[in-house]
């Protein structure tokens, strides 16, 4: 009787390199929206550099959360929609807040000599 041993590797994106990509991609993101916060421009591509790093993290999170729900929940396509339906009330308001907190620590006064 022959044996013959063999592994099956990973599907690529269950690979430490597309895990260290996808926070490489979010950190860019996150650091191009602090840049252009910080920066004296205020332009339309600021705002969707913004909006486009938010829905990121944010679909990143429903990815994350989504195993942990399914087993709770089955394959109920409801609680599948209303994460998504909590991502898009939620994404406005927080989109404001963030522009809000880059730009006060942007606009800090100068110092009195």
């Amino acid at each position: 009787m022959a044996t013959y041993q063999f592994s099956i590797s990973p599907p690529w994106y269950q690979t430490p390199w597309y895990y260290a990509g996808q926070f490489g991609f979010i950190g860019l993101l996150v650091f191009f929206t602090i840049y252009l916060n910080r920066s004296k421009r205020d332009s339309e591509y600021t705002a969707v550099i913004t909006f486009i790093g938010l829905i990121t993290i944010f679909e990143f999170l429903i990815f994350l959360v989504e195993p942990l729900i399914v087993p709770v929940f089955g394959e109920v396509p409801i609680f599948q929609l209303l994460m998504n339906i909590a991502l898009a009330i939620s994404l406005n308001p927080v989109e404001y807040w963030v522009r809000g907190v880059l730009k006060k620590n942007t606009q800090k006064t100068p110092k009195q000599e």
